[in-house]
């Protein structure tokens, strides 16, 4: 059950908001995905958004039968970067890292009827969390979704299941499936775990049946490997081809728990003479930089917000996003499974140039700790996120590769320099134990030997010429280039991602972030549409200057769902009085006129050139935003420009209820 709509928020420290009776009716009502600086859209050089503490309260109805029958868990897909969850006062548990899924058992802290979850998120800079430097705006709060999810006592567990392909051919595959279950009810229970694989269509092509029994309290991997599956559809980013594995558990009376996960067939191989193997074949990479944030909402988007990112960058012609750098929503993978495109996943153990030792928080800092103190604890974070960040994301075929960081050499000099290195070599060989399936690598290693220290090498910037990193002996790639024509093309080289894909916020320099192919608020700029025509063969005209005579405004889902992992993209374009459109910077304005609609600022939001700091707002006379519910009906949405006639869209929102099936579920 998404637990996104009807929060209350505070900002700042609140003593006692954890209790029951704590009154917040001065709080400000808010839904998720949410963060601190909602609406976000002033971009400027500093240390400018809000740093601290923000707390969230909900109410929450739990049923009797709940409570005497079912675990009920309250699963977070991300908070940053610290979150304390209460649950009627008592402390479920704390959890250290922003980009990454955790969640708590509240069966013994609900009781029927009314409850209240309290949350406190701090975005404090934090020398003993990753990451402790890079170049982007660390915004704090709840800004991915949260579920409620009721289980049996016997169940898989949190993203359980692990889904491999020992071997893939055109002519035959073998799926192995591990599922780890568990066992909460007071007694053994005999646990009998169907899995059963199914291509797009529902036709069953493999099915793997195990009984075993799990003592009470324990937890059990069933490890099933299927039968040839002959002529598999292969998954390539020409062909995205998703099958899906389901998992039934039952308890000997019965089913008590379904499961679903994603399955693509494909085999991967990285060389260091040919560079990149997808299905036996070689494929160059070409690839682009992606953060998640966007104008207005930050990096509180939604699910529907995700798969369009992804789809911005497969429509140009790129078969692979670097997701920099730090992982993205798992709504990202499923999106890039479904579109066909490989990613290149990154941890975010993060460096930033010109860093200081002064160990102040302000994200400008030694990638690694330059305390001792500092150093153990730290280490042990980011072993969690690691574990945590894979396991969320292992069952995706899109997902080519792990990345342990990104120019972690920004270092201070000495000691810490070694031991980064050290424990930079003891993460690659725990993501090549928590997944074998795929090779672990190293993002930015153009300095300081870094590119000795995982599987696959990644050069930023001046990397892709430096003569100690031409033909290193190892897989490698161009991970950041900047200009449209990008690097020579070497046979050994693996391929190229261009930096970067959509414009960000960075807090380095006035605008420093924002160079994107398309900008901050998803408007494509000349270079997508020059890399569409590269890659695709798409030609394109821009439009030219021209006086607008009407608005056309449209919006890419008409109907969407209430429960914020949902959005519609609002397009208002200007064009002359023959419907072309023109280059104009007329301030357009975006108005919810009925329904329960909501843009970042509300429910009206100005784009007026002259007065949006750091950035455009209006690109070729058009400007984009998207908008949510968390009420259902219809929404009205219209734009307005001075002298011209309005324009306006219907949206319809539908009641998106209902219960998820198992924690990490799809």
């Amino acid at each position: 059950m998404v637990l996104n709509a009807a929060w209350k928020y505070y900002k700042g420290d609140a003593t006692g908001a954890e209790a029951t009776s704590f009154a917040d009716t001065s709080w400000t009502p808010v839904n998720l995905p949410h963060v601190f600086d909602t609406p976000y859209y002033s971009l400027k050089k500093g240390i400018f958004w809000y740093m601290g503490i923000g707390w969230y309260r909900k109410h929450l109805n739990v049923q009797a039968d709940w409570k005497t029958s079912k675990r009920i868990v309250l699963e977070f897909e991300a908070a940053f970067q610290v979150a304390d969850v209460y649950v009627n006062g008592k402390l479920m548990g704390e959890h250290k890292g922003g980009f990454t899924g955790f969640y708590f058992d509240i069966t013994d802290a609900v009781t029927a009827g009314d409850n209240v979850i309290a949350v406190k998120v701090d975005n404090t800079w934090n020398a003993q969390i990753a990451p402790r430097g890079g170049d982007w705006l660390f915004l704090g709060g709840i800004h991915r979704d949260v579920y409620l999810v009721l289980t049996d006592p016997l169940h898989v567990t949190w993203y359980g299941t692990f889904v491999t392909t020992p071997t893939a051919t055109a002519a035959s595959a073998t799926v192995n499936v591990k599922t780890e279950v568990k066992n909460e009810n007071a007694a053994a229970t005999n646990c009998k775990v169907t899995t059963t694989i199914v291509d797009a269509s529902n036709a069953t092509v493999a099915s793997m049946e195990t009984t075993q029994s799990i003592d009470a309290g324990a937890t059990y991997e069933f490890d099933q490997t299927s039968s040839a599956i002959a002529n598999p559809h292969l998954w390539s980013p020409d062909t995205p081809y998703m099958y899906k594995v389901l998992t039934t558990v039952s308890n000997g009376t019965g089913a008590v728990d379904n499961y679903e996960s994603p399955l693509g067939i494909r085999s991967v191989e990285w060389t260091a003479e040919q560079g990149f193997f997808l299905n036996g074949a070689r494929l160059l990479i070409v690839g682009i930089n992606a953060h998640d944030d966007r104008a207005g909402w930050g990096i509180a988007q939604t699910n529907a917000g995700f798969h369009r990112d992804v789809r911005l960058m497969k429509d140009a012609g790129f078969n692979l996003i670097r997701e920099c750098h730090n992982p993205h929503d798992v709504a990202w993978d499923d999106a890039a499974d479904q579109l066909g495109i490989m990613e290149w996943a990154e941890n975010d153990f993060w460096g930033v140039g010109g860093y200081t030792s002064t160990e102040q928080p302000d994200w400008r800092q030694s990638s690694y700790p330059t305390k001792t103190a500092d150093e153990q604890p730290f280490q042990d974070n980011l072993k969690q996120q690691l574990t945590e960040f894979i396991r969320e994301r292992r069952n995706h075929p899109s997902i080519i590769v792990w990345s342990m960081g990104n120019e972690t050499f920004d270092v201070a000099s000495g000691t810490p320099m070694t031991n980064c290195k050290a424990f930079y070599k003891v993460l690659a060989a725990m993501a090549e134990t928590l997944d074998p399936s795929r090779k672990s690598a190293v993002g930015g290693a153009q300095r300081s030997g870094f590119d000795q220290l995982a599987d696959v090498v990644g050069y930023n910037g001046d990397g892709a010429t430096i003569a100690t990193y031409q033909d290193p002996g190892k897989p490698n790639l161009i991970t950041e280039y900047y200009d449209h024509d990008g690097v020579a093309a070497y046979p050994w080289r693996a391929g190229q991602v261009r930096w970067v894909g959509y414009g960000y916020g960075s807090f380095l320099t006035d605008n420093g972030g924002l160079g994107g192919v398309v900008d901050y608020y998803r408007l494509p700029g000349p270079e997508w549409y020059q890399y569409r025509q590269d890659h695709l063969g798409t030609a394109y005209t821009l439009p030219s200057a021209g006086t607008a005579a009407k608005i056309l405004l449209t919006a890419d889902n008409l109907t969407i769902g209430n429960d914020g992992t949902d959005d519609t993209e609002l397009s208002a374009q200007l064009v002359n009085s023959a419907g072309t459109a023109v280059d104009s910077t007329s301030p357009i304005t975006l108005t919810v006129t009925s329904g329960g609609g909501l843009l970042p600022t509300g429910s009206s939001m100005t784009f007026d050139n002259s007065k949006c700091p750091d950035t455009r707002c209006i690109r070729y006379g058009q400007v984009k935003m998207t908008l949510r519910s968390y009420t259902a009906g219809p929404i009205t949405v219209t734009a307005t420009s001075a002298g011209l006639p309005s324009a306006s869209v219907t949206i319809t929102s539908v009641d998106k209820g209902g219960l998820a099936s198992s924690v990490g579920g799809s």
